[in-house]
């Protein structure tokens, strides 16, 4: 635990452990992170030590799990493939973002603007802002990133997400609105990130698929195998052996009798009277 003793003018702490007056701070905020200090403080020591240990290894754990879900997404449809590969450029994003509101509004940490606060983590230098929290940025942007990666992990995600978030203010680094801010923040720029590069990202990786060095890495390999043999069907190997026609084994039996001929009635009209010729003269 770390105890801060510097105070300025912009502190004003009562015995009810009330604050009101820090500069650019809402005093409800206060209020909830002198509370929550007080809980915190009256854990036993291990817990303080899982605080210290969650609150910055949680972002590895996501990173990995969101590191996984692009290896996994090679399976999957163009699109899917896209979202993956878009989600560790809407972390940077956001935390650019964040990082860049963090500099605008200059809002001391709450271990410097609050005297007489027992703090689990250490408290941070000068200069280095409370708001928005960037821890909580990376952390909901994270976890938004893995919900369009991977949708099966979407609730752990964010609820890991959120835990994440409440420790920064838990570990006394940050007050409640600082977190709050910093994980929509964070939220928000890789939803717009994702929305807005999902359909140039897809045609990317249709191309890219098609390659034959990239398309191994954004492809499986029996997948990749299978597309090979669909789009270029090998010739046939073995030459195709012609079936001799078989001849009939039974003699074609020809016909005894006599073909009658059909005649017409015209000709049997013609023929009629030389057959009475022929009578008269016998």
């Amino acid at each position: 635990m770390h105890e801060t003793g510097p105070t300025d003018e912009l502190t004003t702490l009562t015995s009810n452990r009330a604050v009101s007056g820090v500069e650019d701070v809402p005093d409800v905020s206060a209020n909830w992170y002198l509370h929550i200090i007080e809980f915190a403080n009256s854990t036993p020591d291990f817990v303080h030590l899982l605080a210290i240990l969650f609150t910055d290894g949680s972002l590895f754990v996501m990173a990995a799990v969101l590191a996984w879900g692009m290896w996994r997404a090679r399976g999957l449809p163009a699109r899917g493939m896209a979202f993956a590969l878009l989600a560790p450029f809407g972390m940077i994003a956001a935390y650019l973002v964040n990082d860049t509101i963090k500099g605008f509004f200059e809002v001391g940490r709450p271990c410097r603007l609050l005297s007489d606060v027992n703090t689990i983590a250490v408290c941070d230098p000068p200069g280095d802002w409370s708001f928005p929290s960037n821890h909580s940025a990376v952390a909901g942007a994270t976890a938004v990133a893995i919900v369009f990666a991977w949708r099966r992990l979407g609730v752990p995600a964010l609820l890991v997400g959120i835990s994440t978030a409440a420790s920064r203010v838990f570990v006394g680094a940050h007050f409640p609105h600082d977190v709050m801010v910093g994980f929509l923040v964070g939220a928000s720029v890789v939803l717009l990130v994702m929305l807005l590069g999902v359909y140039p990202a897809t045609r990317a990786v249709e191309k890219l698929r098609e390659t034959p060095k990239l398309g191994r890495l954004l492809t499986k390999g029996d997948e990749l195998e299978h597309r090979t043999v669909d789009s270029a069907p090998e010739p046939p190997t073995q030459p195709i052996e012609a079936q001799p026609i078989a001849s009939p084994t039974q003699p074609v039996e020809l016909p005894t009798q006599p073909i009658a001929v059909q005649r017409n009635a015209g000709q049997r009209a013609t023929e009629q009277p030389r057959e009475t010729y022929s009578n008269s003269a016998r």
